[in-house]
């Protein structure tokens, strides 16, 4: 009976195919966080060259903060917010690093035209994750986030420019 009711459990869940994520609905004028609601969305749908990620960690950036109040043109709204996150691939796709690997991804569009990081899953194009070394934990790379990219992205432009 017991691993009946295990089996059954199982199939449900797969069955299911919803994930929780955090929305912002609407623009707001003045911003404000009235709209923003924690839901159970249907799971991302599956795109060319996108690879679906387990999400662990989305640290909480500027541009999110912007996002989750509802500032104008920021965002296409509705949109789960999370710039950037750290996950694990759970769904190949061509060009992305093979299931099960860890990766982070800091794209220019997540959660202001793609949904991003504050949720169980996301959809990432794959020429947008990088894989994690494994000196790195998960918490540790989430909070380099965009701060650590853009101070990386300085420092190579100075290289490039002779500074």
């Amino acid at each position: 009976m017991l691993l009946r009711r295990a089996a059954s459990a199982i199939k449900a869940a797969k069955q299911r195919r919803h994930y929780r994520a955090l929305v912002k609905r609407s623009a707001a004028d003045p911003p404000n966080l009235e709209d923003l609601e924690l839901e159970t969305a249907p799971a991302p749908p599956k795109g060319d060259a996108t690879a679906l990620l387990r999400v662990r960690y989305s640290s909480l950036n500027y541009k999110d903060g912007l996002v989750l109040t509802g500032s104008r043109g920021v965002a296409k709204y509705p949109v789960v917010p999370g710039i950037n996150l750290v996950g694990t691939v759970i769904q190949d796709a061509p060009f992305a690093p093979p299931k099960g690997s860890r990766v982070a991804c800091v794209n220019g569009q997540l959660g202001q035209t793609n949904d991003g990081g504050y949720a169980e899953f996301c959809r990432v194009p794959s020429q947008d994750l990088t894989l994690l070394p494994d000196s790195l934990d998960d918490f540790a790379a989430a909070a380099v986030g965009t701060a650590g990219f853009t101070a990386m992205q300085c420092i190579l432009h100075l290289e490039r420019s002779g500074g």
